[in-house]
């Protein structure tokens, strides 16, 4: 990346900074939450925030259509993301309400996560072949339902595995079930980045069939994974017991090996 995008990628930043203050969360200042009362459940969501934003950006300064226009397209649904989460994901729990009266951590990693998320599939649709511009506003919105879809199924699926009443456990502040499954988030965002981005296929239904395929296969590995390793390495302990304690030693592990065989696959 040359000096003069990287300037360019810094001033979004710090233009969605302000996006968020005052479009997500514009009842408190963002500054005095983080720094003045050590909130550090709002810094885990907006450093997840930035993080998604961060790699979109990647993405449309290369491009040699309009990058603003993808810049704001993509800063909306990157927040928009966030309201997703929140009504389909976690429907019985008020982030904002647990991020900024509760302080509650375990909502900001979730939350940051999915940010996180976002911002990898939006980075995949852009840097697919570049087409002309309805066309590449039409896939990277159905893109990114995709990647929303897949990775609250991919959350789903763990806590069904897992025995977990994920909402509840949010609620209950547990960090290590919040960070297992924002690994698990940012892994299947991972996937679908890389299964979009790749060679592009003779149709766009036939492109959309291969990621779903991929992700099947991905996850499907994962979950073989979680369980040799609940089973057979790990038998004296059970991961779903060691996630309610809960032991963040266990969250993390499930976590990075989620982000692992993803960057691998």
């Amino acid at each position: 990346m040359s000096a003069v995008c990287f300037l360019e990628v810094l001033l979004f930043l710090v233009i969605g900074k302000y996006i968020f203050d005052y479009l997500f969360y514009p009842r408190v200042s963002l500054e005095e939450e983080i720094l003045a009362h050590n909130n550090a459940a709002l810094a885990a969501s907006f450093s997840g925030f930035l993080g998604g934003l961060g790699l979109m950006l990647k993405a449309t300064v290369s491009l040699s259509l309009p990058a603003l226009l993808y810049i704001f397209l993509g800063i909306g649904l990157l927040l928009f993301s966030l309201k997703v989460l929140d009504i389909i994901f976690l429907p019985k729990v008020d982030l904002g309400k647990e991020i900024l009266q509760n302080y509650n951590l375990a909502a900001g990693i979730i939350e940051g996560s999915f940010g996180i998320t976002s911002g990898l599939v939006l980075y995949g649709a852009l840097c697919g072949e570049e087409l002309p511009l309805k066309e590449t506003l039409l896939e990277v919105s159905i893109y990114w339902t995709l990647g929303q879809i897949l990775a609250i199924i991919a959350g789903i699926i763990l806590c069904a595995v897992l025995k977990l009443d994920f909402q509840k456990e949010i609620k209950r502040q547990n960090t290590a079930v919040a960070i297992a499954v924002g690994g698990v988030f940012i892994a299947a965002g991972n996937v679908v980045r890389y299964a979009i981005s790749g060679p592009t296929l003779p149709s766009f239904f036939t492109d959309i069939k291969f990621t779903f395929i991929d992700f099947a296969l991905a996850f499907g590995i994962f979950i073989l994974a979680v369980l040799i390793f609940d089973f057979l390495l790990f038998k004296k302990f059970k991961f779903s017991d060691e996630l309610k304690e809960p032991n963040l030693s266990v969250g993390i592990m499930l976590a990075l090996l989620a982000i692992t065989l993803s960057l691998i696959w």
